[in-house]
């Protein structure tokens, strides 16, 4: 989805409004020892700002404004659970054809063979006759190519929260600058069925009729 544009001005004063709402909102401490067991994972290390739903109204007016400084994760669905954790993002590549490990390895033989006339050192000559002979015989080598090492973090929240139809849940990623992050004060401490129970009690409520059987409840109705 494309990114909201914003005339300078406005895009300063809307930054503004947000920044000073935020600052004049109270916030929600968690100590060590005061942690609701819903509140999950470590804190990530980008900001968080939590705040009780009961001022989430507050900022009905900016919910809408696209800031690339401060996001409103959860805005509309204060959560009831929460889960904190990173993810390593990367890609992997494997299918190349000749031409394309040649556009690839020949800028890289360039620069070596530049660096081999100024310095005639034996790790670069043998890294030189490797890479010339993946570019000549590309049939004889499996070749890949991944940012997997380049150990790209990325932090994100995973919630649930109370929605008409009982309880829902969503990810969202977390931005660097600042986070807001609108908590249930009610729900977050409440001890919170699993989403398998959930599913389980609302099949069972659409059955009118049932039979206890010891151990067991027969369950029927009407089709």
């Amino acid at each position: 989805m494309a990114r909201k544009t914003y005339p300078a001005d406005e895009y300063a004063a809307l930054s503004k409004q947000l920044a000073e709402l935020i600052s004049a909102t109270p916030q929600l401490k968690f100590s060590p020892g005061d942690t609701p067991a819903q509140l999950e994972g470590k804190l990530p290390s980008v900001p968080v700002v939590f705040i009780a739903d009961a001022y989430m109204g507050l900022f009905a007016d900016l919910a809408s404004f696209d800031s690339r400084e401060i996001k409103l994760v959860n805005y509309g669905q204060s959560a009831i659970s929460c889960r904190f954790f990173t993810k390593h993002k990367y890609q992997i590549r494997k299918d190349f054809d000749t031409t394309a490990i040649e556009l690839i390895l020949r800028p890289q033989i360039e620069k070596i063979r530049e660096l081999l006339a100024k310095d005639d050192s034996e790790a670069l000559r043998v890294l030189y006759a490797q890479l010339v002979d993946v570019m000549d015989h590309p049939d004889q080598y499996e070749v890949a190519m991944s940012n997997f090492h380049r150990y790209r973090y990325y932090p994100y929240v995973s919630y649930r929260y109370r929605s008409m139809d009982g309880y829902e849940s969503n990810n969202e990623h977390l931005i660097q600058k600042q986070n807001v992050f609108f908590i249930d004060t009610a729900g977050i401490r409440e001890d919170r069925p699993s989403r398998d129970d959930e599913q389980a009690r609302a099949f069972l409520a659409s059955f009118r009729e049932s039979l206890s059987l010891g151990k067991n409840d027969f369950f029927f109705k009407a089709k």
